[in-house]
């Protein structure tokens, strides 16, 4: 473990004892609730059995020491992302039934989809960079504890069976 954070056991996560803000570096962290846990994953047992496939991983979640501004830079960034992206996606689709008729909106309905799955992550991002603040997961690359996990097997990225 690192001397850095204290495990949280009801919470089941490692928080950080830094103090100092890692977007913006200059402010002080306050509430644990509003620091960024970046979750890493290590598989433990994977099994393919013909007619079953399973897969056993441990999560832990590693928290990121974030002020209450950037907090609510980064919150503000989630709301703007879901919210243009709804009001996009009901403009595409009223575009498209003015335009071609009821038919193609039921044969473009893909467009709205792939709007919703990206338009958010710009958005967040851009926003964030707005205010010149980092995105919220820009920080865990550049944490020591982190690339050490990583070095040793771990993974950001959920496995999948």
């Amino acid at each position: 473990m690192n001397n850095k954070y204290h495990f949280n056991e009801f919470e089941k996560r490692f928080e950080s004892k830094e103090i100092v803000c890692k977007y913006c570096n200059s402010r002080t962290m306050g509430d644990p609730e509003e620091q960024y846990y970046a979750s890493i994953y290590r598989v433990m047992n994977r099994s393919n059995i013909i007619i079953k496939r399973t897969v056993e991983y441990n999560e832990i979640k590693i928290g990121i020491p974030r002020c209450n501004d950037c907090f609510k830079i980064h919150e503000g960034g989630k709301a703007r992302g879901g919210f243009y992206t709804i009001i996009l996606s009901i403009l595409a689709l009223g575009i498209f039934h003015y335009l071609f008729g009821e038919a193609v909106v039921y044969a473009l309905i893909f467009i709205p989809i792939i709007l919703a799955a990206f338009l958010p992550m710009g958005i967040r991002e851009n926003y964030a960079h707005k205010h010149n603040i980092p995105t919220e997961e820009a920080p865990t690359k550049d944490n020591e504890w982190i690339k050490s996990l990583l070095q040793e097997g771990w993974s950001t990225k959920r496995p999948e069976v």
